[in-house]
């Protein structure tokens, strides 16, 4: 029996029931979301406001994403809220 496109794509959502696929990190989103852009870390510092050094421990996970910065990441970088926000917004220290 062979299976083609059509008859996989009606039963992918057992494949999802059985593997749900986790959203990306947060900050993995915005590096991924910067370099598809071609923006530098200084671009992030005019989206977000502050210094480089507070983007630059967001980057590095030493500080969290505050709810202004999903806002601005999200209207700016037009990222998915879902994707800004996880277990992993914080580093571990």
């Amino acid at each position: 029996m062979w299976l083609t496109i059509n008859s996989l794509s009606k039963w992918s959502w057992i494949l999802e029931l059985n593997h749900p696929i986790d959203f990306p990190d947060p900050v993995d989103t915005i590096k991924f979301r910067i370099e598809q852009e071609g923006l530098k870390q200084k671009d992030l510092v005019e989206i977000l406001g502050g210094s480089k050094s507070r983007v630059s421990e967001l980057l590095n996970r030493k500080r969290g994403l505050t709810l202004e910065m999903i806002r601005k990441l999200h209207d700016r970088l037009k990222i998915p809220f879902e994707n800004l926000i996880g277990e992993n917004t914080i580093a571990d220290t």
